[in-house]
C-alpha cells in the first residue's frame, strides 16, 4: 500500500515473518536476514568463499519463496562472483580501472572499491564553501552538512565541527552573525587541514580471519577530552612463522 504510513513497518514485519519460518532449518542465514537487511538491501560479509557462498544461496531461496528476488550480488572477491554467476545468482556489473562505465557500488551511500575493498568518503563539497564570506553559524552547520559519514567514519575528524556548533549555541549567536574571533580561528583552522591534506577518506573493510594466524589480541584505548572522548581498538594478530601486524577497527 503506497502512501500509507503504516506501509513501511507492514513490509518490515512481513519480512521479518517470512525468514522467521526458517530459523530452524537455516539459522545462520535466517539471521543475517533479520539483522542485515536495510530496506532492501541486504549488507553482510563472511570469513570464507564456502560459507559466503552457502549462506547467500539459502539467502537467495528464502526471499524468492516469498516472490523477494536478491539481485546485484557484491564481493570483493572475484571467485565468488564467479561462483555466484555459475550458480545462476544476478551479480552486480563489475567495476574496475578498466570499465569505468559501471558505476561503482555503494554500501549505505558509500561508494565501495570492491577491488581494493575499501570505501570512499567524498569530502570535496566543503571546497564550495565560499570563505571569501563572512562565516557564520549558518556556514559551520553547512561543512558539517557536506560530509555525508552515516556509520561515523569520520568522527574523529568532525567533532571539532561540532563541538564548534555546541559553542556557538552556548553563545547564543544568530545563524547570520559572524564568528567570535577565538571560534573562527578554530574553524579555519579545520577547514584550511581539510583542504591541504585530502579530497576524499578512504576506510579498509571489514576485517576477518587471517590466513595463517594463530591468536589474536584486541586492544582498546579510550581518550577522554574535556568535551568528547574518542576510543581506538587495534587487534594484534600473531602467525606461525613469527610475522605479525596491528590493524585498526
Amino acid at each position: 500500500m503506497f502512501g500509507v504510513n503504516v506501509s513501511p513497518f507492514l513490509l518490515s514485519a512481513t519480512i521479518k515473518h517470512h525468514i522467521e519460518k526458517y530459523r530452524e532449518q537455516y539459522p545462520a542465514a535466517t539471521e543475517m536476514l533479520d539483522t542485515c537487511l536495510y530496506v532492501d538491501d541486504v549488507i553482510s560479509g563472511a570469513d570464507d568463499i564456502s560459507q559466503a557462498l552457502k549462506i547467500s544461496k539459502v539467502a537467495d531461496t528464502i526471499m524468492k519463496n516469498a516472490s523477494m528476488k536478491l539481485r546485484k550480488w557484491n564481493s570483493n572477491d572475484q571467485t565468488l562472483m564467479k561462483t555466484w554467476e555459475y550458480e545462476g545468482l544476478e551479480t552486480h556489473p563489475r567495476h574496475s580501472e578498466n570499465n569505468s562505465g559501471v558505476q561503482s557500488p555503494k554500501v549505505l551511500g558509500i561508494p565501495w572499491n570492491v577491488i581494493h575493498d575499501c570505501f570512499t568518503i567524498d569530502v570535496k563539497g566543503l571546497l564550495e564553501l565560499d570563505t571569501s564570506k563572512p562565516v557564520t553559524k549558518r556556514i559551520v552547520l553547512q561543512s558539517d552538512g557536506k560530509i555525508y559519514d552515516p556509520v561515523g567514519f569520520l568522527s574523529p575528524y568532525t567533532i571539532k565541527l561540532k563541538c564548534l556548533l555546541l559553542e556557538l549555541w552556548l553563545r547564543k549567536l544568530a545563524w547570520d552573525d559572524e564568528l567570535p574571533p577565538d571560534i573562527y580561528a578554530t574553524w579555519l583552522q579545520w577547514w584550511f587541514i581539510h583542504n591541504c591534506r585530502t579530497r576524499s577518506a578512504k576506510i579498509k573493510g571489514p576485517l576477518t580471519s587471517q590466513e595463517g594466524a594463530e591468536e589474536f589480541v584486541l586492544r582498546e584505548v579510550t581518550f577522554l577530552l574535556s568535551v568528547s572522548y574518542r576510543t581506538e581498538c587495534t587487534r594484534d594478530s600473531g602467525k606461525r612463522d613469527g610475522v605479525g601486524g596491528r590493524e585498526l577497527l
